[in-house]
């Protein structure tokens, strides 16, 4: 009996001691908190750094506890041979890689910058592939296409002597920021668990400077790195990085210390090329050079033969022939000569000179007649190419098109023999033009004009104008106004031309209103139409105006102002005549009503033209006009829902709806935060639907999202919020009697087992 309750509780305390570490392990784990744009514990298989080498920037200090796994992991991916460099950051040991850290944003040890903070993991993980990830996804990110070629050169006395030379093989200037760091492969400082660091950064930057770079060019970098007098040749490797905006990651390179020399490479072999060429053609030379200790060599050409050296090529093994192109600009005689440099900077002499004659070459041949549309639209563009070759082998080609109303392309080009140039144009005026094109070669000689392409640029009618706009009903002898609109397709300028139905009409004016009077009681019907320059409209639709006799002074009061569904009182007045009066309102929307002071409900926003008819006992008649000015009512103040707490760098949605009293459509402005200046208009939306936005913020805080309604007139609501916030991550404790009863919670067969 007494071995059962000792087995008993040897079985309770073991099923008791896995259910706790399966509740507290989720919950210690949770404190190792991760911001980073990779996540997964699974290693990408199969991807291949591609694009570049990627820079991996860790911010640590030697006090902090978790940052020794986070060391460890980051150089087990290096061990394992991924393409990327690493630089510590050991921030309470040196002040420039605290001032790094500071600019890159750390605000916690660990933190893991890629590429310069493009992407970043924060806190220890759990495995090295979170680190793994990041660096294969960062490697196949789209880049600058800049190479880099750097020395770093043993001086004695703590002293390196650095040369790079950053390529920009793009095809426009780069613009960025250089960095070559001094680290120490195995640091002279230990992280918190006693193991010394790898690759931390010891004094200040060897090089940090903005570099301009041009296209298709390189730029050479130098300086003399002085710090630490007990630094070990072996155990320093100089790491150098370039970053362009927003000062992200787009090349890096890594070497280990060289032992300098002082012998220069030997003068190289006369350049072997063309002795004669055209200008702007480009010639290929060549040539070579050995350097006594195998060191790698850049040439320098000199092609006007002033002795300056006037381009320098890239970094070549020694003994490598070498081609460069050139091309004058000037017809002249040129002695071309080049030397060598290695990179330490030691300099070869010049070479024997190699005399070039540069001419002038021979004319492109005519190009063909043009072609592109013949029977057009003016004021619509169009495009037209032109062919030619040219008796230089590898000349180029520009085109100037004369489009025959006076305009022209400019020279276009260059375009490679065989390959058709291009230009487009619009005309202005209708009429017949000719066409017609030249061209010359990279030297300047320029051809005839080719036969000529004659085109006919024609004109498209305006657009029926509308209805036109007015008093339905009037007396005799007084002035009313009317209006209309129209467009024309090409945007040409129109005049306008109002028909009154009595036997007159306004003449061709050039604006869309006009005023006119009517002598005898009838009806009558006015139309409009507009013309350009060329062609004229269909006629308007008729408005029908019923003018009366004057011998009533009547008012219609206003102008009344009031929102779509809310009521409008209109007031009728009349001077003159004899009771019972008649009274007959027409509110501009298709409405009518036969009191003297109605009122009226409009739907839809606008400006209405209100008339009133008025007639007495005695058959005297009179007439007045007046304005509604209708606005739509804006929205309700939008509602906002979702979670006011979570995770920094997590999207979270949130709920977004308003209501509109007249119905209408609506679209909503987010800002995300106080300043926010990216909010849009986003819709339109239905009035009532719930719509969904998301966002995400990657720092943590407290932010006031704000959202605001408009319908479809424009109207504004006023501005919904809800506070949203992005805590620090922290590790939950449990107190023992909250941990019990939430484990008897879950298992209850342990108060069974333990008699409770």
């Amino acid at each position: 009996m007494q071995d059962n309750k000792i087995f008993r509780k040897i079985l309770i305390f073991g099923i008791m001691a896995s259910l706790i570490l399966s509740v507290m392990v989720p919950i210690i784990n949770a404190g190792n908190f991760q911001t980073t744009n990779i996540t997964g514990n699974e290693v990408i298989e199969n991807e291949l750094l591609s694009t570049h080498k990627v820079l991996a920037e860790e911010g640590t200090a030697t006090w902090c506890g978790y940052c020794p796994v986070a060391s460890a992991q980051l150089y087990q991916c290096y061990t394992m041979g991924l393409d990327f460099s690493i630089v510590t950051l050991v921030a309470d040991m040196n002040s420039y890689a605290s001032s790094r850290c500071s600019e890159l944003g750390l605000t916690g040890y660990p933190t893991v910058f890629f590429d310069g903070g493009y992407s970043k993991v924060v806190g220890q993980q759990s495995s090295y592939t979170v680190y793994y990830n990041t660096i294969i996804a960062c490697g196949n990110r789209a880049v600058a296409d800049i190479s880099l070629n750097l020395h770093a050169f043993w001086l004695g006395s703590g002293q390196i002597g650095v040369n790079i030379d950053v390529t920009n093989n793009g095809g426009s200037t780069y613009n960025g920021h250089l960095h070559v760091y001094v680290t120490e492969e195995t640091s002279r400082w230990d992280d918190a668990s006693g193991a010394p660091y790898h690759f931390a950064m010891i004094n200040n930057y060897a090089i940090n400077q903005g570099i301009t770079v041009s296209s298709s060019s390189t730029e050479s970098y130098s300086s003399t790195w002085s710090g630490y007098t007990d630094i070990s040749f072996s155990n320093i490797k100089v790491i150098a990085s370039v970053f362009s905006n927003p000062s992200y990651t787009d090349e890096t390179i890594a070497v280990d210390l060289e032992y300098p020399n002082s012998d220069p490479p030997s003068t190289p072999s006369t350049p072997s090329g063309s002795s004669t060429g055209v200008i702007g053609i480009p010639n290929t030379y060549s040539t070579s050079s050995t350097e006594p200790n195998g060191d790698t060599i850049k040439y320098g050409w000199d092609w006007d033969g002033d002795g300056d050296v006037d381009e320098w090529t890239n970094y070549y093994p020694s003994g490598t022939a070498v081609n460069t192109d050139h091309a004058w600009n000037s017809v002249g005689t040129y002695n071309v000569k080049v030397k060598a440099k290695d990179a330490l900077g030691a300099e070869s002499g010049w070479s024997s000179a190699k005399t070039v004659q540069i001419t002038i070459g021979t004319p492109p041949n005519t190009p063909s007649t043009p072609t592109g549309e013949i029977n057009g639209i003016h004021k619509t563009e169009y495009s037209y190419t032109a062919i030619t070759t040219d008796p230089n082998v590898g000349d180029q080609i520009y085109y100037w098109f004369d489009w025959g109303d006076g305009a022209n392309s400019g020279w276009q080009g260059p375009y490679p023999q065989g390959q058709s140039g291009s230009a487009s144009h619009k005309w202005n005026t209708v009429g017949d033009f000719d066409v017609k094109v030249k061209a010359k070669d990279l030297a300047g000689s320029e051809t005839d004009w080719s036969p000529l392409l004659n085109i006919h640029m024609g004109n498209t009618a305006p657009n029926r104008p509308t209805r036109p706009s007015g008093p339905p009903e009037g007396i005799i002898g007084k002035e009313y106004t009317y209006s209309t609109s129209a467009s024309d397709p090409e945007g040409d300028t129109l005049q306008y031309k109002f028909v009154w139905g009595d036997g007159t009409d306004s003449g061709w004016i050039v604006t869309m209103f006009a005023t006119h009077s009517w002598s005898e009681v009838g009806s009558y019907e006015v139309v409009v139409s507009v013309k350009d320059n060329w062609d004229q409209s269909p006629w308007s639709q008729p408005l029908d105006v019923e003018i009366f006799g004057g011998d009533l002074d009547v008012s219609a009061g206003g102008t009344y102002e009031g929102f779509t569904g809310a009521p409008i009182s209109f007031t009728g007045t009349v001077i003159g005549g004899e009771e019972p009066y008649s009274w007959n309102w027409n509110f501009g929307d298709g409405e009518n009503s036969s009191v003297q002071n109605p009122t009226h409900t409009y739907n839809t926003p606008g400006e209405y033209i209100v008339s009133l008819y008025v007639s007495d006992s005695q058959g005297s008649e009179g007439a007045g006009t007046t304005t509604a000015i209708i606005s739509s009512n804006p929205p309700e103040t939008p509602t906002i829902t979702g979670k006011t707490e979570g995770a920094a760098g997590t999207e979270h949605n949130f709920t977004v709806s308003t209501t509109d009293p007249d119905g209408d459509d609506v679209y909503y402005w987010i800002e995300w935060f106080d300043g926010d200046t990216n909010g849009i208009w986003d819709g339109p939306y239905s009035s009532g639907d719930q719509v969904t936005f998301n966002n995400s913020w990657e720092e943590e805080g407290t932010y006031t999202i704000r959202v605001k309604a408009k319908d479809i007139y424009d109207k504004e609501s006023d501005w919904g919020t809800i506070v949203f916030t992005a805590p620090k991550n922290k590790i939950r404790w449990f107190s023992l009697f909250d941990f019990l009863e939430h484990l008897f919670d879950r298992f209850p067969i342990l108060q069974k087992l333990l008699n409770i």
